[in-house]
């Protein structure tokens, strides 16, 4: 997945190296910081959650999200908040593209509007960099509905992208 808005680019990385783990786990959403400063990103995830929502409706929230936390992402008390959002809406963006309508907004050219921002998001082909195709994917799973009942070593990084 190749995006065009700069503050998203990194969405691409997480979709095409996410972790991808094969256990099933809860099906719940992982909980949102509660930021003052993200107010509006928190409710683009909440929007993005709404499955009353068209698919479209529901991925431009999501983008959103993601794009309001571009600029916080960096040091001070809300870097945490920012990253933790940013993360959610890239995990949640790329579970809802894959399965939504039978995965009709996967693995093909996308352009979706919120408000008078446009996104383009467009796949990109497997590559000797280690960008794995959109196409061998054929579902995901959030790491945060996994279970770790049977882990005794957890292995957690800090970063930004979706860990699926």
């Amino acid at each position: 997945m190749n995006l065009q808005v700069p503050a998203l680019k990194k969405l691409c990385a997480a979709a095409a190296v996410a972790y991808l783990l094969a256990l099933s786990g809860c099906a719940t959403a992982p909980t949102l910081p509660t930021d003052p400063a993200f107010a509006a990103a928190e409710g683009s995830i909440r929007a993005g959650r709404a499955t009353g929502s068209t698919t479209e409706q529901r991925i431009a929230n999501y983008l959103t999200a993601a794009a309001s936390t571009a600029e916080s992402r960096g040091q001070g008390p809300s870097a945490d908040a920012a990253r933790a959002i940013y993360n959610i809406a890239c995990a949640e963006l790329t579970v809802l593209l894959r399965t939504a309508g039978g995965g009709t907004s996967w693995n093909h050219p996308l352009n979706v509007s919120s408000g008078s921002v446009a996104y383009q998001l467009n796949f990109a082909p497997s590559s000797r960099d280690g960008t794995w195709s959109p196409a061998e994917f054929s579902s995901f799973v959030p790491a945060a509905n996994v279970s770790t009942k049977h882990v005794t070593t957890p292995n957690r990084r800090v970063g930004f992208g979706g860990t699926l």
